[in-house]
Parts: C-alpha cells; structure tokens; sequence
C-alpha cells in the first residue's frame, strides 16, 4: 500500500480546519496531522491491466529493388584559362623569394611590382628568360646574412650568398660580368706576383 499524497494530507488538515503550507515538506505536514490526531487514507494505486496485442498481420516479402543505372552528369568547367595562367605563373614565378620592394615583406605577394611599373615590365622578361644554376661568393669575413642586390628598371632583387641560387640568364651575366671585374682589379692591385711592384718597395 502506498503513503497519502501531499494533497490528501494538506486537505486532512483543512477538514481539521488547519490551513497547511503547500511550500512545507511532506514529512512536516505529515507530522503535523498526526499531532493532530488527524488521519489520512492511503489513496490505492489502480492496478494496470496491460492491453491485450494484436498478433502483426504476417507481411509478404518486399518486392526486390531494381536499381537503374545513375547517368553521370558531365561539367562543362568554367573559363578557367586565366585561373590556369595564375597557377603557372605562380609556379614560375621563382623570382618572389629574393625580390625586395620598399615597406613590405621581401618576398611576399606584397613585394610584386606595381601594376604597369616598368619594374613589373622587367620581371615578365627576366621570367621568360632561361634559367642559370650560379653561386654567390661571399668576401672573406663578411656578415652571412649580407645579400647582393641586382636593381633592373626599378625591379630588385635581394640574393643570397654562399649558396646555388637560379637565376635569369641577364641577371646571372650582370653577376658573373660584376665578380670579374672586381677580380681582374684585385689582380691589377695586388702586389705579390708583380715584379715591377715588388722592386719599387724595395
């Protein structure tokens, strides 16, 4: 047998003429009316009867899919000759990582020359030009983080030295043509190995 609910203990009290606190613990007022001698009948729980199931109709077996071939649908792509032309001159464009352009990141996007500049002239034409595999000498002593600058119509380039770097054919030809005259005036400087110089110090 289950206890009485809070209702039926809260209208106990009422017929005992005691307003109970509905906010009051059950136990309290349950308490409460047993002080005052008041009683309360345990309401009876209805007993459930479980319905009776119907049996499933037995069910036919489904009848076998048949599926039709799907047709591919074929995408006719998008003008993608100018995308196509960004990504090759993207990949061609080997020359971004050593050029240098006043307030921006050397090497970056931001680095391209102006639009129409004849600095963005000049760096079309030395990336149509062949590629030469050279090496920057560094002078004795000299900071390794020290780069040669080569300047063509307004476009720079920053290179590094002590390492195989690729290059334009022109700008490798203005390095190499550099490197021998500044050894052919070594040489014209030197004082070892020219007798002339060697007998007027004497």
């Amino acid at each position: 047998m289950s206890r009485p609910t809070k209702i039926a203990v809260l209208e106990a009290l009422k017929a005992l003429g005691v307003e109970g606190d509905p906010n009051a613990n059950y136990n309290d007022l349950f308490a409460q009316l047993t002080a005052l001698g008041g009683k309360v009948e345990p309401e009876e729980a209805e007993e459930v009867v479980p319905e009776k199931l119907e049996p499933m109709p037995s069910q036919e077996p489904l009848p076998e899919l048949v599926q039709e071939p799907v047709q591919e649908e074929r995408l006719t792509p998008h003008n993608t000759s100018s995308a196509v032309t960004a990504v090759s001159a993207a990949k061609e464009d080997y020359l971004r990582r050593y050029q240098y352009r006043k307030q921006t990141v050397p090497g970056s996007v931001d680095s391209d020359p102006p639009k129409g500049s004849k600095a963005e002239t000049m760096k079309a034409s030395l990336l149509s030009q062949e590629k030469v595999r050279i090496i920057i000498p560094r002078v004795g002593g000299e900071d390794p983080t020290v780069k040669l600058s080569v300047t063509l119509n307004g476009y720079r380039l920053d290179l590094p030295k002590q390492a195989y770097v690729e290059l334009p054919q022109q700008i490798a030809e203005i390095i190499m043509d550099s490197l021998n005259q500044t050894d052919a005036a070594i040489l014209r400087g030197q004082i070892s190995g020219s007798r002339s110089k060697e007998n007027a110090l004497l």
